[in-house]
Formats: C-alpha cells, structure tokens, sequence
C-alpha cells in the first residue's frame, strides 16, 4: 500500500511538467487509482480496528488482573504483619507479667529473639516493601506517567 503511493506519487511528479493535452488523458486513471489505494487503506483499517479494539481489552483485562494480584498480596502481606506485631506484643506483655515462671519468661524471650533476627517485611526485588501502600503507590505510578504522556501527545 505504501509501495503503491509511492509509485503513484513519483509518477505524478513526472506527469506534472507535461503539457495540458495529455494532462486530461492522464488525470482520470491517476484518480482512479488514488481512490482505489484509498479504498484499500479503508479496508484495511476496517479490518484492523476489532483486532486492535480486541487487544486493548485484552490488555486492559491484563492490568486490571495484575491489579488485582498485587491488592490480595498486600492484603494478605498486611495481615501477617498485624498478627506478627500481635505476637510481639503479647509476648512482651507476657516477659513483664509477674504470673510468668522463669521458663515461660524464657520462651517468651527466645520467641522475642527468632522474631528480631529473622522477621522482616516482604520486598519486591529489594525495592519496596509489599504492605497496605502498595496499591496506592503503583495508581499513583500509573497515574503521574499516564499525565505526563498525555502531555507529550496534546502538547
């Protein structure tokens, strides 16, 4: 199709220099066949746009689905981080309670200790920690670069 064109329009330039008697014998079939590589740009746009409509959904589902993932992760991230802080606290409640023996302070002590040394958040390649301000930081992320691209596009 563009091979076409250009053809067409090298074949113009030459026909532009000739005389006006050879002009109308020369114009209807140049005509014609802009029209017909007209035509045949239309079809294959009409052919196109349900496979392009087609894979924008398809890609819009992906996100939305990625989406998705990452909020039940956080949710669930979040969730034992709260019954981690939970077990904390209870067994520091429990080291300081005078009803404790001296063996219970002792588990309560070695639970202390686990949980310092091998405790920590989940990170995504070590980047960012996987919580509850995840979601809002990757909408944010979308956000700041979806306006930063539609400045690009209108300005």
């Amino acid at each position: 199709m563009t091979e076409s064109l250009k053809v067409w329009t090298s074949t113009l330039q030459k026909f532009t220099f000739s005389n006006d008697s050879s002009n109308n014998i020369f114009s209807k079939p140049m005509f014609g066949c802009y029209v017909d590589i007209t035509e045949i740009f239309l079809l294959v746009e009409k052919t196109f746009h349900p496979m392009y409509t087609l894979l924008s959904f398809i890609s819009l589902t992906w996100v939305i689905k990625n989406l998705l993932i990452i909020t039940f992760l956080c949710v669930e991230c979040e969730k034992y981080y709260s019954a981690i802080k939970e077990v904390e606290s209870m067994c520091t409640q429990m080291t300081s309670s005078e009803r404790s023996s001296v063996n219970q302070k002792r588990f309560y002590k070695n639970i202390l200790r686990v949980q310092d040394a091998t405790f920590k958040e989940l990170r995504v390649c070590g980047l960012f920690a996987v919580d509850a301000s995840l979601p809002l930081r990757v909408i944010e992320f979308i956000t700041t670069y979806t306006i930063v691209l539609l400045q690009f596009v209108f300005l």
